[in-house]
């Protein structure tokens, strides 16, 4: 190599060096390495989401469990039948193995159940039931009206006293629910 030639090459390196390094590499490396740091906060930004949302998920899930399990434990609780008249037999049949149960002196459905209407997705069976009791074997009844696997609730009732026997005599109405999607109307 000659002298001029290695002038020309010291001359390039220094332009480099004083120009192209601080110039155009530096700002070009800067913005790189800017970049990559920007990339890598966003990633770890998605991960801390990622995780949250994981930890959502694993609440949602326990939830969900949650909600189905009383939803069986609810549709566990209605009366089952699939039109009216199994209805009808089905509370009536609850409420007399109660009566015996608890030894209620003696009782009656004589008045078929109402149903209710309008109410969407579910139906009231209303049963009327007259009785004759102590006022212990009433108190037992209620308990286990209460109770009941199906959700039975007492509406009314009314009691007066028998001036004869000393025993307690009334009427109570005992509602139980259905779904009335699973009911086939009849005719």
């Amino acid at each position: 190599m000659t002298r001029k030639e290695k002038r020309l090459l010291y001359l390039m390196l220094g332009i480099f060096i004083f120009y192209a390094v601080p110039f155009e590499l530096y700002p070009r490396a800067m913005t790189f390495y800017q970049d990559e740091v920007d990339e890598i906060e966003q990633l770890q930004t998605q991960i801390e989401k990622s995780k949250r949302l994981f930890q959502r998920t694993e609440f949602w899930q326990e939830q969900n469990a949650r909600i189905k399990q009383e939803r069986i434990a609810v549709y566990g609780s209605l009366l089952q039948g699939e039109n009216r008249d199994l209805l009808v037999v089905e509370i009536q049949k609850l409420i007399r193995e109660l009566a015996k149960k608890t030894g209620m002196a003696s009782y009656s459905t004589q008045d078929l159940p109402t149903f209710s209407e309008n109410t969407g997705d579910w139906m009231f069976i209303t049963q009327k039931v007259t009785f004759e009791s102590q006022s212990k074997a009433l108190v037992d009844f209620l308990k286990a009206v209460e109770d009941a696997p199906q959700k039975l609730e007492v509406v009314k009732l009314y009691i007066y006293t028998s001036p004869r026997n000393k025993m307690l005599r009334g009427t109570v109405e005992i509602t139980g629910f259905a779904r009335s999607s699973d009911i086939v109307e009849e005719g």
